[in-house]
């Protein structure tokens, strides 16, 4: 499967919403819906955080079995950025939406322009310190919510790649999870 395959229903569940359409420097100069952009192979935005505890334990969800995207797939906070927003604001936005938590610190560590296949976006990958409580996941989509440290979190990645998301895959084959 192509990575512009598993992208698909994540994309085409929110094809209707309005992104800015990048040009070849990354500068948005176009605004028009996310499906078309996607279809048409052009660059837009997607924005994804790592969340961690106080102790520097990574959250991880398991999307459920009815997840309209990556079901049953372990899986990060993943948004489209929409034309108008800040990738920082999708970020915070995304964060309250899935996990119900809004981060006490969060900072952009890594941007990656999109050209690994057409239509491919530019991922922003966000670090984000959750407050003391624990986030509460929407029941609906995800199932289970857990806490990695940086040894658990490779034993993931290099015994159960089948059971981690496209974004997770991203993270982990970038070592983004556990810069300083």
């Amino acid at each position: 499967m192509t990575m512009r395959e598993l992208y698909e229903p994540f994309i085409f569940s929110q094809a209707d919403c309005l992104v800015e359409v990048l040009d070849d420097f990354g500068s948005p100069f176009m605004v028009m819906s996310l499906g078309q952009a996607f279809r048409q192979g052009l660059r837009y935005q997607l924005a994804l955080c790592l969340l961690y505890d106080r102790h520097g334990s990574l959250y991880l969800f398991q999307r459920s079995k009815q997840s309209p995207f990556f079901p049953d797939l372990w899986d990060v906070p993943l948004a489209v950025v929409r034309a108008g927003e800040s990738p920082f604001d999708t970020v915070i936005d995304g964060l309250y939406s899935s996990l119900r938590v809004r981060p006490s610190s969060c900072v952009e560590i890594c941007r990656e322009a999109g050209a690994s296949f057409q239509g491919s976006p530019d991922f922003l990958t966000f670090q984000a310190l959750a407050p003391s409580q624990t986030p509460a996941p929407d029941s609906l989509d995800i199932d289970q919510l857990v806490c990695l440290d940086e040894k658990d979190f490779q034993v993931l990645l290099k015994d159960f790649p089948d059971q981690i998301s496209p974004p997770l895959r991203y993270v982990g084959e970038r070592a983004l999870a556990f810069r300083v």
